[in-house]
């Protein structure tokens, strides 16, 4: 019994390293992708340090041709892993969040959401 407790703290502890681990990560991205954003965009964004981040590629994003994202280096049949970081706007009733696709490696914005 007393190893079983030992194996299940051990699998907790584990677990609070790794999403902790995971929590800075995506701080560091949403900082590195807001600090990137225009001054407009800054301005309509509801909180800076909270945002939805979704790891996807351009294949995925591309809807039977139809491409709602504008990714000016990269095929819309590539399978190159972004994250795709979206920040509430104030004006998403109007024109949508702010969504940006951020490079993996070096949080560089390489495409944005196509607004109305």
């Amino acid at each position: 019994m007393d190893k079983i407790k030992q194996i299940l703290l051990y699998t907790l502890l584990i677990l609070v390293i790794l999403i902790a681990g995971c929590s800075n990560n995506n701080t560091a991205i949403i900082e590195a992708t807001y600090s990137q954003l225009s001054s407009s965009e800054k301005a309509e964004v509801v909180d800076q340090n909270e945002a939805t981040i979704i790891k996807v590629t351009a294949s995925e994003l591309n809807n039977d041709g139809v491409m709602e994202y504008y990714l000016p280096d990269i095929a819309s049949d590539s399978e190159e892993e972004l994250y795709l970081v979206i920040f509430e706007s104030e004006n998403k009733d109007i024109v949508g969040n702010v969504e940006k696709l951020v490079n993996v490696e070096d949080y560089s914005i390489v495409g944005f959401n196509l607004r109305d």
